[in-house]
């Protein structure tokens, strides 16, 4: 807690309502229904949920996440917003008066709010514990500083965040291409699936993998490296890690290296891995085995084509965990090319996928360079005086 470290030399105690001004009573939520659409960004609890038509506000202010937000460290759920702006009723907002607002968001993102906020199943942070929150503030030329320091660390980060975007939209772009007009074809033939290359031929899902359905024994306690929908990244295919299962609790599925997993449950219907090892996964993940006619990494990119993944939020089922199911994908068609091209294809759509890899990677390594300052900096562990 901030209340029990020695106070750095210099730096004064304060509560956030001696350096903030609170907007909150003018802060108007309106429905969905309600909405007039315009280019105005209209702020929740943690960012931009809508554009209206109007505006509230229209200055540079701290906007603090009120409920639905997360308040533990590092978690960002402190953000500054400038120009016109509004702001729905789960976000508190700040003026600040007495403080550089890049020092007081910083510290607020890097301070642990959750001892000030209430409730367990959908937390809140009231206006009055807002208010209550206590920190150590620096003089004017050291939050200054310390501004500065973190804001050039945040632009590198959001440089790597474009090229990824733009990286992103490029594959995107060009998988929309290769996977229905190939590379450099001139003949075109007509299909169900509109003009594909003369050589293509049009099949089902089911032709170039089939489902794997080996179940792993629950009595069994072989222990297996698993695989569940929270390690994989929705919007990358990326592991984010892994899992330890000694198969006891429930039946899991098994997969191979090079088998497809997609999550079959919404809203992780974007989720899918190329599996570079044997492993087990959850049963809410089905696994796809491709078949001789196909490259194991050409059939990964067509389950990440808007295609096959609209064809699976369409066709879903249930009401209260809607899905999909194998009798549902087996049928959906694609355009297949030969095995040469196939590679060609891979290749192409690989080199970007590395791109996309190493400058995750960057910006990681940016992100923990920030962490390790906001440590340094904002518990004054480390001076910014020159």
């Amino acid at each position: 807690m901030t209340q029990s470290r020695q106070i750095p030399a210099g730096w004064k105690m304060k509560q956030l309502n001696q350096v903030c001004e609170n907007l909150d009573n003018l802060r108007k939520p309106v429905t969905k229904s309600d909405r007039e659409k315009g280019t105005i960004p209209y702020y929740g609890a943690t960012g931009i949920v809508d554009h209206v038509a109007d505006y509230i506000f229209d200055e540079e202010l701290l906007l603090v996440g009120e409920d639905g937000a997360d308040w533990s460290p590092y978690a960002n759920t402190t953000y500054i917003v400038r120009g016109k702006t509004w702001v729905n009723n789960h976000a508190h907002v700040l003026r600040c008066i007495d403080a550089n607002i890049i020092f007081l968001k910083e510290y607020l993102n890097w301070a642990d709010l959750r001892i000030y906020t209430t409730g367990t199943t959908r937390g809140k942070l009231t206006k009055g514990s807002l208010d209550e929150i206590r920190f150590f503030l620096p003089s004017n030329d050291e939050q200054t500083r310390i501004a500065a320091i973190l804001s050039k660390v945040d632009s590198e980060i959001e440089k790597v965040e474009r090229i990824i975007e733009q990286t992103e939209k490029l594959k995107k772009g060009l998988m929309q291409t290769l996977l229905t007009k190939g590379i450099g074809h001139t003949k075109f033939k007509k299909t169900e699936l509109g003009e594909i290359p003369e050589e293509w031929e049009v099949i089902k899902f089911s032709e170039i993998c089939e489902l794997v359905k080996t179940k792993i024994d629950p009595k069994t306690t072989k222990e297996s490296v698993y695989i569940g929908l929270e390690h994989i990244d929705q919007k990358t295919g990326q592991i984010l890690g892994t899992g330890l299962s000694t198969d006891t609790l429930s039946i899991k599925s098994k997969f191979d290296t090079n088998d497809v997993l997609f999550g079959k449950l919404r809203p992780y219907l974007k989720k899918f891995w190329l599996a570079k090892f044997a492993g087990v996964c959850s049963t809410e993940i089905l696994v796809f085995r491709p078949k001789r006619l196909i490259e194991p990494v050409l059939l990964f990119y067509y389950v990440q084509d808007d295609g096959f993944i609209n064809h699976s939020i369409s066709n879903s089922f249930g009401t209260k965990m809607p899905r999909t199911d194998w009798k549902t994908i087996k049928t959906f068609q694609i355009a297949l090319p030969k095995n040469e091209e196939q590679k060609k294809i891979v290749k192409i759509l690989s080199l970007l996928d590395s791109k996309i890899s190493i400058n995750q990677q960057i910006k990681s390594r940016f992100l923990k360079l920030k962490k390790g300052l906001m440590d340094d900096l904002l518990s004054g562990k480390v001076r910014a005086n020159h």
